[in-house]
């Protein structure tokens, strides 16, 4: 208290013990600090961060095991594209997206490793450096602190009891050794009148006013030696048990650059598993690309609207019906209606394809593979060799000779 209200200075200490305490300052400051920043590299939304912790807390209040896990934006993508592939076809583009949503849902899972691994070798260690030994450590500087206080108070009492009994015993010590004051002549006879004046005057100590010394005190005070000395040496004590742990701790390089490079080397095979996965999707990618630009284009027919808007039992005298270019024959004056096969053509004529008499390995790109047995979808004939068609979502090129056209295409 005297040193923070009254500015009295207490015990240095020396200067490499002074310099352990600012790095072990800085330490602690840098463990919390990598710790926030790490899982803010692993888990980049802040939002998402929130949400998961809170929901963790929660199950772990309610004494429920189950706990979320952080949605990872990889995994996120991948779903999505997944879906729309799927929903578009499972050719051409559309499987073209259901492998890169596949890709992207393996980054996630690699990242779910890099998380895993990050926490146990480089995260783990770090907490426990947090809350077991920095908080030992600190807990040593603060009992060193209160014990100096303790030191240091009963420092300055002794040494401010000191200088006031010198001064209180100093007239007495040279009353009694002058020379021309001898203790008979100083003491009056009874019933003198100057008694009183001299005894005010004299710069002698009625007993009354002596204080006592006890054996092992300084003149005046409660302090023994041996209590100074005890504190003393509790201080001593102390601070060679706070610098040896600040000193261990400090000291620690091994092993701290051994979870360091754990950290290293888990994100760097991240990023080359992460690699690997992209380059296999750019390859079956390109693959892909070379397939669509080296098919041969179809042409697509577009059907007219009004070929599905006829009236199932049109009548040959309304003009709105879509038969109002009805002709008159030139003998009968009758009308010449369309047949009615040609009115359903464009929309019960069954859809092209084929089956497959023997088993097809394809040896080329662009090659549709089947089995014996199969149903193929006919896209078109290339030439008389050769057709275009499609199964289990898969397009290409297939000999004629191998399969039996069961609905031929136009």
């Amino acid at each position: 208290m005297s040193e923070k209200i009254g500015g009295a200075k207490g015990t240095e200490l020396d200067d490499d013990f002074v310099e352990m305490e600012r790095k072990v300052d800085v330490f602690g400051m840098m463990v919390t600090d990598l710790m926030n920043k790490t899982h803010e590299f692993l888990q980049p939304n802040p939002a998402s961060r929130a949400k998961l912790m809170a929901f963790n807390s929660f199950s772990k209040i309610r004494g429920q095991a189950k706990s979320s896990v952080y949605p990872q934006p990889e995994g996120t993508l991948g779903e999505t594209m997944i879906k729309y592939g799927k929903d578009l076809g499972e050719d051409r583009f559309g499987a073209c997206l259901g492998e890169a949503g596949e890709a992207f849902k393996d980054l996630a899972d690699i990242k779910y490793a890099l998380e895993d691994n990050v926490k146990q070798n480089f995260l783990d260690p770090l907490n426990q450096l947090a809350n077991k030994d920095l908080k030992e450590v600190n807990h040593h500087r603060k009992k060193l602190s209160g014990r100096r206080l303790d030191y240091d108070c009963k420092r300055r009492k002794k040494e401010k009891v000191v200088v006031d009994g010198i001064g209180d015993f100093g007239d007495f010590s040279s009353a009694t050794s002058s020379p021309s004051r001898s203790p008979t002549r100083m003491r009056p006879a009874a019933g003198d009148q100057g008694f009183g004046d001299q005894a005010q005057g004299s710069p002698l100590k009625s007993p009354s006013r002596m204080r006592a010394v006890s054996p092992g005190l300084s003149p005046g005070s409660g302090i023994a030696d041996d209590e100074l000395k005890t504190a003393e040496e509790k201080f001593e004590e102390t601070k060679a048990i706070t610098e040896t742990a600040m000193f261990n701790l400090l000291d620690n390089d091994v092993e701290q650059i051994t979870q360091l490079q754990a950290f290293v080397e888990a994100i760097t095979n991240y990023h080359k598993q992460s690699a690997s996965i992209l380059e296999r999707l750019c390859e079956t990618l390109d693959y892909k690309r070379e397939d669509a630009v080296s098919r041969p284009k179809s042409d697509h027919v577009v059907k007219r609207v009004t070929s599905f808007r006829r009236s199932a039992s049109p009548s040959p005298f309304n003009d709105d019906d879509g038969f109002g270019d009805a002709t008159s024959s030139s003998s009968g004056g009758g009308y010449n209606f369309p047949s009615t096969a040609s009115l359903g053509e464009s929309v019960t004529k069954p859809k092209p394809c084929c089956k497959a008499m023997y088993d097809f390995e394809p040896e080329n790109e662009g090659e549709l593979g089947f089995s014996e047995g199969d149903i193929i979808d006919l896209i078109q004939k290339v030439d008389d060799n050769w057709f275009e068609g499609s199964i289990r979502g898969q397009t290409g090129y297939f000999p004629v000779n191998y399969v039996e056209v069961i609905v031929d295409v136009d």
